[in-house]
């Protein structure tokens, strides 16, 4: 049962960072992309579609590495204001991610000492497989 919200967040900065895994077995890929990218700030019910987040992954792993292209999603995980609450989006179909209600935040303000609103986070951790455009995923068998 989750709790009532009280005071319903305004804005939520949605981060995002990806990391890829070469169908090949190749271990030479590690790209260092682990990055994290401010994408957008959202109001909780808005929303970005698995396309979406898709193209994004694509473009980042392009600009690294253009002659490399994304197979398949493995996971995206979405973790709320740095908290242990994680949302695991499904990783076999298109989905929707919706910003969720939760309680506005709240931080210091450096400059006067006083308790302010700050934006929420979000933070989408991506996973995809890829392959170098011509090459054929590795096969054990």
């Amino acid at each position: 049962q989750p709790k009532a919200v009280h005071n319903s967040a305004e804005r939520v900065n949605v981060n995002y960072e990806v990391s890829f895994v070469s169908e090949t077995g190749n271990l030479d890929f590690t790209p260092s992309l682990r990055d994290r990218y401010h994408l957008t700030t959202l109001a909780v019910g808005d929303s970005l579609s698995s396309q979406e987040l898709a193209a994004i992954a694509q473009f980042i792993l392009s600009k690294e590495h253009p002659d490399y292209i994304i197979t398949k999603r493995d996971s995206s995980i979405v973790t709320h204001d740095n908290d242990i609450f994680r949302t695991i989006l499904p990783m076999d179909q298109e989905f929707t991610y919706h910003v969720k209600n939760r309680e506005q935040a709240y931080g210091i303000n450096k400059k006067s000492g006083q308790e302010e609103k700050m934006n929420n986070t979000d933070l989408i951790s991506e996973k995809y497989y890829i392959l170098k455009k011509g090459e054929k995923p590795y096969d054990p068998f």
